[in-house]
């Protein structure tokens, strides 16, 4: 179990009119030579996949890639910066859009992950 990574996240939604999740479990291949893929509990409370690439330079990272399991669309793109705090723990943004009553809203998920093993 050493190359996952089990971790929590909790998150606001940033400029959305929707109700959304905001507890967010997540498992993740430990990145090697920068390629990434997990899963995790997305806003919409359904099981979001993911796989791309991040970038690194000390403790800033991008991640950039695909995900699935939004009900907009079926394949969508991601992108997600973070901080790293500590060993343990990051703050994280990545932008987002709604389909709200027919209205587009383009907004922001913040948040805090913690990862849950040593």
């Amino acid at each position: 179990m050493e190359n996952l990574i089990f971790s929590i996240a909790i998150s606001t939604h940033l400029g959305m009119q929707g109700d959304y999740n905001e507890i967010h479990p997540h498992i993740q291949l430990n990145p090697e030579n920068g390629f990434i893929a997990g899963a995790y509990l997305n806003s919409e409370n359904n099981i979001s996949a993911y796989a791309g690439y991040q970038l690194k330079a000390g403790k800033h990272a991008i991640d950039l890639g695909a995900v699935t399991g939004y009900s907009q669309i079926e394949i969508a793109p991601m992108v997600r910066y973070s901080y790293g705090i500590s060993d343990n723990s990051k703050f994280f943004a990545s932008p987002v859009a709604e389909n709200y009553k027919g209205n587009i809203n383009a907004g922001i998920v913040v948040g805090l992950e913690w990862k849950l093993n040593p």
